[in-house]
């Protein structure tokens, strides 16, 4: 597929105020789209080249990519950095700049969807020594060969700023209308998937492949968020029988296990483990499964105290890149485990409260 269809159907969304207009419009394009493109179609169209679990990342910073566009069009940086003061939007300031240019390459080869992608995962393995120059190579060659408007769209999404209007959300919608699936199929699917690609692709198969897709260690499920209610009155009303436990107000965290590997997911599904060792070191010691996914609340302590600390002092934590042993002896976890939901290759999560109990 031509990315200069999937750049058509990104400007289109951008200019679709309405949520069930944009969900229309994706619905259609994902059913003329061919099963071997569908799977990194689909990640594109929510800006992401990779879901937020993998451990992979595009490491393009605004001033690598005010290099490359300048390397690219022969505007200098400083001059890139005004125009974006003006315009709000590196993706339109490329865009403008490259209709200027329109002469800048002689010889430019069709960008396809497939291409595309490659060369973003090329970006994403550039490591160690050299890694900017490389990535500002593979870059270059992308927008070397764009049109202004599929640059426009390759900047935003190397920066993660799509600005279209499409989360994850209104994809599963489309995938759903555009498969005749029943939403309540793919969402489930893209729960345990966690992946919107594979699951647009299982469900072009039909509902059975959706139906396949499985819990798997190492891959977070999306969590179940809490809906507000007004009172306790209403929740029983609402509810019948229930059950209660504490809040705490801590950050939530996915702790998979399988044999002696650990790793820990954030409520938005980040691999947060090389931040937490306290909790794999308590982990590794409480956990005799062999294979499990726990959910839990991690609170940080006043040692002073024995109270909770404010949130924000755990966000210190999970965000924290170096000196994690000093961080890690002034603000402890505990960490308190709420379900279970699969252990020793057998799912829970449909079985009731008491059962996973």
């Amino acid at each position: 597929m031509r990315y200069s269809e999937l750049a058509n159907v990104y400007e289109k969304l951008e200019f679709t105020p309405s949520k069930l207009e944009k969900t229309d419009i994706i619905s259609e394009f994902l059913k003329e789209t061919s099963e071997d493109v569908l799977e990194r179609l689909s990640m594109l169209l929510t800006g992401q080249v990779f879901p937020e679990w993998d451990e992979l990342e595009l490491g393009v910073g605004p001033s690598l990519l005010y290099d490359t566009i300048s390397f690219v069009t022969g505007v200098k940086p400083a001059e890139i950095k005004n125009l974006l003061a003006k315009e709000g939007d590196i993706g339109n300031v490329t865009e403008k700049i490259l209709k200027r240019k329109v002469q800048h390459i002689l010889f430019k080869k069709e960008l396809t969807v497939e291409q595309v992608y490659t060369s973003f995962g090329r970006i994403a393995r550039a490591y160690g020594s050299g890694s900017q120059n490389k990535k500002v190579k593979y870059l270059a060659e992308l927008l070397s060969n764009a049109s202004p408007k599929e640059a426009k769209y390759i900047v935003r999404t190397v920066l993660g700023e799509l600005r279209i209007g499409v989360a994850e959300g209104l994809v599963r919608d489309a995938i759903a209308k555009a498969f005749n699936i029943d939403v309540k199929i793919v969402g489930r699917a893209f729960m345990l998937a966690n992946h919107i690609g594979i699951v647009a692709k299982a469900a072009k198969t039909g509902k059975a492949a959706l139906e396949k897709i499985k819990i798997k260690v190492f891959i977070p499920i999306r969590p179940m968020l809490a809906q507000l209610a007004p009172d306790i009155q209403h929740v029983l009303k609402e509810l019948g029988e229930a059950a209660m436990e504490i809040k705490y107000d801590g950050a939530r965290v996915q702790i998979h296990k399988k044999g002696d590997e650990i790793k820990i997911y954030s409520r938005r599904l980040e691999n947060v483990t090389e931040a937490l060792p306290d909790i794999v070191k308590m982990a590794r010691k409480a956990i005799k499964a062999d294979e499990v996914i726990i959910d839990g609340e991690t609170v940080a302590i006043d040692t002073a105290t024995g109270k909770p600390r404010a949130f924000q002092e755990i966000m210190k934590r999970f965000r924290r890149k170096h000196d994690i042993a000093g961080m890690l002896e002034r603000i402890p976890f505990e960490t308190y485990i709420f379900d279970v939901m699969f252990i020793n290759g057998k799912e829970t999560i449909d079985m009731n409260f008491r059962e996973r109990r």
